[in-house]
């Protein structure tokens, strides 16, 4: 029998949230039979972990997620790079083109910056010092005064908006 409670009593309650399934991305059905049926994908990450030791079934549902988050990131990316190595590259001629039209300064003259296009497109070579690894298959650009000062204000600005949040929230409350 539970004790029992009188007024003003401090009480603890536990919440559980209901649980998901670690494997299926929409969970498991039981059949009438009693034979389970995983939803969705298949996590195949998971079998990893489960693999190495790690007790998945302790672990709450965001704990879950997180540990498929490096999977969703850097799969993609892995798969990318290995096609590209079974892959025969684009011709110099279109890469020359296209990395030349991102390394000429835009000028708001929509004349003069075409202008400017065409000139640096006569010799792609030329804008070669641009390049952070020049002579290089790398397309990384050497950073500018201009583009580290718009990194900053740009993360001034990000910051000013969540300190208005903040603000505004403490207004309203």
């Amino acid at each position: 029998m539970p004790e029992k409670l009188n007024v003003g009593d401090k009480i603890q309650k536990t919440f559980k949230p209901k649980s998901q399934s670690i494997f299926w991305t929409k969970g498991i059905i039981v059949h009438k039979d009693g034979s389970l049926e995983g939803q969705g994908l298949f996590n195949l990450e998971m079998i990893l972990f489960q693999k190495l030791g790690m007790d998945l079934e302790s672990y709450p549902n965001p704990m879950i997620e997180t540990l498929r988050l490096p999977f969703r990131i850097l799969l993609p990316i892995f798969i990318i790079i290995l096609v590209s190595l079974f892959t025969s590259p684009v011709t110099r001629e279109k890469t020359d083109r296209f990395f030349t039209k991102m390394r000429v300064p835009v000028v708001p003259d929509h004349e003069k910056d075409r202008t400017n296009v065409k000139e640096a497109l006569k010799n792609p070579q030329a804008l070669e010092h641009r390049k952070m690894f020049p002579n290089s298959n790398f397309e990384f650009q050497k950073l500018t005064k201009e583009d580290i000062i718009g990194f900053i204000l740009t993360w001034v600005v990000v910051i000013a908006i969540i300190f208005m949040a903040i603000g505004m929230a403490y207004i309203g409350a």
